[in-house]
């Protein structure tokens, strides 16, 4: 698969951020039912779970939970007024209404803890609550982790006729709570009398806000429907692939290096020295395509400076990349003048400064403030993606964008740098976010909780499941709980792929294979298979093969066969291809070369170049050489010229020497990208890193562009 952008679309791609044009308004719900389901199945959740504890501690965790069940049937849940659009936790609403986790607290004998949380952190979710150790103390000694906490806490619900919560009758008003000498919530103030509303767009812990406008009946809501339709895992896999069937993922056995040391230099001498020529080429495809290898290779210095004058603006942009890609010291130069001034380049300076692998204070510098003042989402999008790979010291001005960003566009941009590292205090920022209007601020959010595997994310991407309306927002949620890989994801996923909604049933089955790859789970593996012989959509069989593939079980091999054998739809044929390859099987190879030289769709012939190059390589470079010079499909000549560059085998290197000679400005150019592949001194995927875990619709376009360049 290459869904490349043209650079002309790409540099409008870039000042529009068409994939973030989404309706503020796009309320995070909470219903009622939704509120019942929660608990129950929390409830359910930690009854079966095998907690190691004393007898006396698994006595008082059992009285906890009887307490739990008692709140849930009470269904005296708390209210929230204050911020309409958010999910937002109240220990105890306006009303004296407690949450979930104050209502156990008081039932316990702590409510003077409900009492202090309720002064200062009254809308502080548990991850905010996690250096408090009045509250630790309680958990150990009533066996419960915070993690357990984090997933018992919902959201209060709405106060308009659609939660259906004002016909409850609330209980009396708690008492004045005393001085609260716990952790301080230094995030957000607390409410005041004088100013019950004041003028701030977004929530804050302890604080309250102006009502944003609900969405209307013309807002639009949801995912297009092609984004759930047979190709709906393309792009997605597409965006993924590289963690499957990217070069370094190759066995060491299989990157087999037939020349010597010495040849291998002068192999990429010689690719320098064509190169060079390339640079000059009339074409700028072409020039763009050397500009990255030069760079890939080491060379800075005058060529790069050259480049980076170019009159294409592709030209200069991929010479910037391949500066980050080759990662010397004399490559960085370059990129920090380019980094820290303002340019048409600088959003992608910043991010190619963070792949480069180098941090500098200077560059740093220039992001923070980005992240504090930037009105422009391209410039914030390169200060995201930094942040993202460097991990650096802008990490709290990150998280506090994240949670209170004026804009949808704000918080997501914020939330999808974030989730490398993560702490509490992330965990909190992001949670904060999911809980957010506007859906590609909570797709974010969910993708970078999934991403970080902290315990705590897991309880918050579960219960905002369970919360979640919108189709498209599910469907990333399940991907990020496949995605996290916590003990609790198994069951879920598990129940979603086989009572879920019917659209999102083979989503949950991928989120398993995320989940189990590498486990090789053959109890697992049957599960999905059994769940794939229900599935009466046949337009969805094609993710199903995905997952199949991605669980790497030996009894999968005959059904992706048979699939790939009888299918009438290139999109599912395909599918079997790459599921076959991800199983990392080397018998298929017979089917693969089979698909490769008979197929009649272009689509799963490139499918083919991609498996072969990553599972087989000195094998295919003789197979993919062939078919970079004889297939009769422009696009299948492209992926298989790629694809030699992946195979790991230096032998690649004189086709691809051949095809860079000749043939259309489209093959040299891939040819010249191919080789810069296949020698690279650094080969490193960094920037594939800022697509891993995301569909790629809620991506900014400079996450999606860089991501396909560095597969």
């Amino acid at each position: 698969m290459n869904n490349r952008l043209h650079p002309r679309a790409l540099l409008c791609s870039l000042l529009t951020l068409a994939p973030l044009a989404a309706q503020e308004t796009d309320p995070a719900e909470v219903l009622r039912a939704n509120t019942l389901e929660h608990y129950e199945r929390v409830e359910s959740e930690l009854r079966q779970a095998k907690a190691p504890l004393s007898a006396a501690t698994l006595a008082r965790r059992e009285q906890v939970l009887d307490y739990l069940h008692e709140y849930r049937t009470k269904a005296v849940f708390g209210v929230n007024a204050q911020f309409p659009g958010w999910r937002m936790p109240h220990f105890v609403d306006a009303s004296g209404r407690r949450c979930a986790v104050a209502y156990l607290l008081d039932h316990t004998g702590h409510g003077h803890l409900t009492d202090r949380v309720a002064k200062h952190a009254n809308h502080a979710w548990v991850a905010d609550l996690a250096a408090d150790a009045e509250l630790q103390n309680w958990l150990t000694t009533y066996g419960l982790t915070l993690a357990e906490a984090a997933r018992i806490q919902g959201p209060g619900g709405w106060g308009g006729s659609r939660a259906r919560f004002r016909d409850e009758t609330p209980p009396e008003p708690p008492p004045p709570p005393p001085v609260y000498d716990g952790p301080a919530d230094r995030s957000r103030p607390a409410p005041t009398a004088t100013s019950p509303r004041p003028a701030r767009t977004r929530p804050a812990v302890g604080a309250t806000t102006r009502r944003t406008p609900v969405r209307t009946s013309t807002a639009p809501r949801g995912i297009a429907t092609v984004t759930l339709q047979a190709d709906a895992w393309m792009p997605w896999f597409d965006l993924q692939s590289s963690r499957w069937f990217g070069p370094r993922d190759l066995p060491v056995s299989t990157v087999t290096t037939t020349a010597a040391p010495s040849n291998i230099d002068l192999i990429r001498k010689r690719a320098i020295a064509r190169c060079r020529e390339a640079a000059k080429d009339s074409n700028a495809t072409v020039r763009a395509a050397a500009a990255q290898t030069l760079g890939r290779l080491g060379v800075a210095g005058e060529d790069a400076r050259t480049l980076l004058k170019d009159a294409a603006y592709a030209v200069r942009l991929k010479a910037m990349v391949g500066l980050a890609q080759g990662g010397t010291a004399r490559s960085i130069h370059p990129l920090l003048s380019l980094a820290t001034t303002e340019n048409q380049l600088q959003p992608m300076a910043m991010a190619a400064m963070g792949a480069s692998g180098r941090r500098d204070a200077s560059v740093e510098r220039a992001v923070t403030r980005v992240l504090k003042n930037a009105t422009s989402p391209v410039i914030l999008a390169g200060a995201a993606a930094h942040e993202r790979l460097i991990n650096g010291d802008t990490k709290p001005a990150t998280m506090d964008l994240a949670r209170n960003g004026d804009t949808t566009t704000v918080r997501s941009l914020a939330s999808t740098a974030l989730g490398n590292n993560a702490d509490a205090a992330t965990i909190a920022a992001l949670t904060t976010a999911l809980s957010s209007p506007g859906l590609p601020a909570r797709r974010a959010a969910a993708a970078a909780l999934g991403r970080s595997r902290d315990a705590l994310a897991l309880p918050s991407l579960l219960s905002a499941f369970e919360y979640e309306s919108d189709l498209g927002t599910r469907m990333q949620l399940l991907l990020a709980i496949g995605e996290h890989g916590g003990a609790a994801a198994k069951p879920f996923l598990l129940t979603q792929m086989r009572k879920g909604k019917k659209p999102l049933r083979a989503w949950a089955a991928a989120a398993l294979g995320i989940w189990g790859r590498g486990a090789f789970d053959a109890k697992l593996s049957e599960r999905v298979r059994e769940a794939r012989r229900h599935e009466h959509n046949h337009d969805a069989l094609g993710l199903w093969s995905i997952a199949l593939g991605l669980l790497q079980d030996a009894q999968s091999k005959d059904l992706l066969i048979e699939q790939y054998e009888t299918s009438k739809s290139s999109v599912i044929r395909g599918a079997a291809i790459y599921g076959l390859g991800l199983m990392r099987d080397p018998t298929v190879l017979p089917e693969i070369e089979r698909a490769l030289a008979d197929d009649s769709c272009p689509f799963v012939r490139g499918a083919a170049t991609t498996v072969l190059a990553a599972n087989f390589g000195t094998v295919a470079t003789p197979i993919l050489a062939k078919c970079a010079e004889r297939d009769h499909d422009q696009t299948v000549r492209r992926a298989a010229t790629f694809a030699l560059g992946g195979t790991g085998d230096m032998n690649a290197a004189t086709a691809l020497f051949a095809l860079a000679d000749k043939g259309t400005p489209v093959v040299r150019a891939g040819a010249i990208t191919a080789l810069g592949r296949l020698l690279a001194k650094q080969r490193s995927r960094n920037f594939a890193k800022l697509g891993w875990g995301s569909l790629p619709a809620d991506l900014p376009a400079t996450f999606t562009y860089l991501a396909e360049l560095d597969r």
